[in-house]
């Protein structure tokens, strides 16, 4: 009986965290997507974003490419710089959609 109670009480908790420690990175891909398509979308897009992942395979090499680019090319505010990044790096990582 004192395991179904540590059980129920500890489950729904630990699913609590677990949900708390996912969020962030959803709504910071949300919006990193958000601002690639407010700063970039208008010219730019999947396919392009594929294309980036194939000519750079290093994910490193591709980050730092990514940086320059976007220091010289309609440069994003600087908040911004950094999760149009991650947003790219992320498209290209999770594959083909």
């Amino acid at each position: 009986m004192k395991i179904f109670r540590i059980t129920a009480t500890v489950l729904p908790v630990g699913a609590i965290i677990v949900f708390h420690l996912l969020a962030p990175s959803e709504a910071a891909a949300n919006e990193g997507e958000a601002a690639f398509k407010a700063r970039c979308g208008s010219c730019h897009g999947a396919r392009d974003i594929r294309s980036w992942g194939r000519q750079r395979a290093d994910a490193a090499a591709r980050q730092a490419w990514f940086d320059q680019f976007l220091r010289r090319h309609y440069p994003p505010p600087g908040a911004e710089h950094a999760v149009i990044i991650d947003y790219i790096e992320s498209t290209i990582t999770a594959g083909p959609r």
